[in-house]
């Protein structure tokens, strides 16, 4: 009876130091406290202090963000607002499980690196997700909403690779170049849309030009007239000459309307106006096994198998 005893206890013991080993392998490759930040306030306002962004506002901008006649960088840090312990744990909780779900072929390092960062604000930006520097800023109403949704951990991973970009931007000039038929190229007169252009911290060059069958391009997103806000605007392609300038009166076409366009990246993505919005639309979907047979998404998977 005794040698029954002690073989139940060795048993015991076996199955304790295998739950702790694999508790022990999953903290080396999941530890939230390394992965998920969360800036302080003086930290924000650190990195806000040296982004070029607020000096790209065009009038426009400025009327919409309601931002006339302020410091623009005291009202941004007026809008950040503490996260709870319940958000922050909401957040971890959401991370882990984007984490935790991926296809081993979408396991990429730059989603397991230490800049999974998030602030929380309201009334910025229309209320769009969108980055600063490392750091991902999230509008309250979606924090205190499900982040589980398919659609929010999409707009999420979304955020994150504008980080991956603004850090590691030759691998997706790659992407862009060698893949989807654009180039980078100084465009004279392109001052001509960047007084009704919609300023984008995720993208704020746009001198890139698609290249495709004839036509060159620049994706852009411009106001509509009188807006109203933000998401007061309309996606368009605007056709350059023969040495890739913009001339004025502008020629510009709905993307959607433009078929070069519409045939190579399809109509799935509606983030369409800059590169570097197509390709965070394309990976977010991606990665949660959304797919297409358009020639840019089957590009975008050569691409994709070759990055680390």
């Amino acid at each position: 009876m005794k040698l029954y005893y002690k073989i139940l206890v060795l048993i015991v013991l076996i199955i304790l130091i295998k739950i702790g080993y694999d508790n022990l392998k999953e903290t080396k490759t999941y530890n939230l406290d390394i992965v998920v930040e969360f800036p302080s306030k003086s930290e924000i306002e650190k990195e806000l202090q040296v982004s070029e962004y607020f000096n790209r506002f065009n009038k426009i901008d400025l009327d919409v963000r309601n931002l006339n006649n302020v410091n623009i960088l005291d009202t941004y840090l007026d809008n950040i607002e503490e996260l709870t312990i319940k958000e922050k744990y909401r957040i971890n909780n959401t991370i882990r499980s984007i984490l935790d779900n991926l296809d081993e072929k979408n396991k990429k390092l730059f989603l397991y690196s230490n800049l999974w960062r998030f602030v929380k604000f309201n009334n910025l930006e229309n209320n769009f997700p969108h980055t600063h520097s490392n750091m991902i800023f999230l509008p309250s109403h979606m924090i205190e909403s499900n982040l589980l949704t398919p659609q929010n951990r999409e707009t999420i991973v979304h955020e994150k690779v504008h980080i991956y970009q603004r850090f590691y931007p030759q691998v997706f000039r790659q992407l862009y170049t060698k893949y989807w038929h654009f180039q980078k190229r100084t465009i004279k007169n392109i001052y001509l849309i960047d007084d009704i252009s919609r300023s984008n911290p995720d993208g704020v060059d746009n001198n890139w030009v698609f290249t495709y069958k004839n036509i060159n391009i620049i994706l852009i997103s411009l106001f509509n007239d009188t807006p109203q806000s933000l998401g007061d605007v309309t996606n368009y392609g605007v056709y350059l000459d023969k040495n890739y300038n913009i001339r004025y009166p502008l020629k510009v076409k709905k993307l959607n309307d433009i078929k070069v366009f519409k045939h190579f990246f399809g109509t799935m993505y509606s983030n369409n106006y800059h590169p570097n919005e197509l390709a965070a639309d394309v990976i977010a979907k991606h990665v949660f096994n959304k797919s297409n047979n358009s020639p840019a998404y089957n590009n975008f998977l050569k691409w994709w198998s070759k990055i680390n």
